[in-house]
This record gives structure tokens, C-alpha cells and sequence, in this order.
């Protein structure tokens, strides 16, 4: 998984860095065909980014548990909740009732108006 993110990353990288070295060597074109390369380029740096989370979803049964428990994709989620007024303020806490994610609970604090 490693070596394929390393590999994507060298290759939708390398000719946004092509053109800034000539860019910084060189005079750039200002042609049509040079703008929308270059706006090509661009597209192809920031699509990395996109593609990475699809990787490690193909790669990694770990990602995707993690993943699934930040966010349950329409799964319903079993929690109680309890709140309380505290100062100006109401605490809400969460009790986890998924015995999967093993966390004990969380505590959100808002303030009223």
C-alpha cells in the first residue's frame, strides 16, 4: 500500500514540479495549450489527494473500521443521552451503547442564549 501511495504521489506531483522549475528557469508560454496544461497540471496535484482515501480503503481493513466509526454511513447509531444544566450552559452526555468502538463516552458542553 505504501510503495502504491509513494508512486501516485511521484507521478500526479511531477508535472505540477516540471513546471514550476521551468517556471522558475525559464519564461512560461503564455499559449492557450501551455494555460490549460498547466491548469491540468494542477487538477492532477490536487487529485492525489482524492485518490489516496480510495487507496487506503482498497488497502486497509484497519481504514476502514476507523473510517465507519467516524462516520457511520446512514448506520443507525445506538446511543443513550442524558443532559443537564450547568451554569449558563447544558451538558450533554453521550453513552456509547456500541460495544465495537470501545469508547466509554463523550461529553459535549453548549452554552444557551
Amino acid at each position: 500500500m505504501l510503495v502504491l501511495v509513494v508512486v501516485l504521489f511521484a507521478l500526479l506531483w511531477l508535472p505540477i514540479h516540471i513546471h514550476l522549475l521551468d517556471f522558475f528557469f525559464d519564461e512560461l508560454p503564455t499559449g492557450r495549450v501551455y494555460q490549460a496544461a498547466t491548469v491540468l497540471f494542477n487538477c492532477l496535484a490536487y487529485f492525489n489527494s482524492c485518490v489516496n482515501p480510495i487507496i487506503y480503503n482498497y488497502a486497509s481493513k484497519e481504514f476502514r473500521d476507523a473510517f465507519l466509526e467516524v462516520a457511520p454511513c446512514g448506520r443507525a447509531q445506538q446511543a443513550a443521552v442524558e443532559t443537564a444544566e450547568v451554569d449558563g450552559g447544558v451538558v450533554i452526555a453521550l453513552t456509547d451503547n456500541n460495544e465495537d468502538t470501545g469508547r466509554q463516552g463523550r461529553t459535549v458542553v453548549t452554552t444557551t442564549c
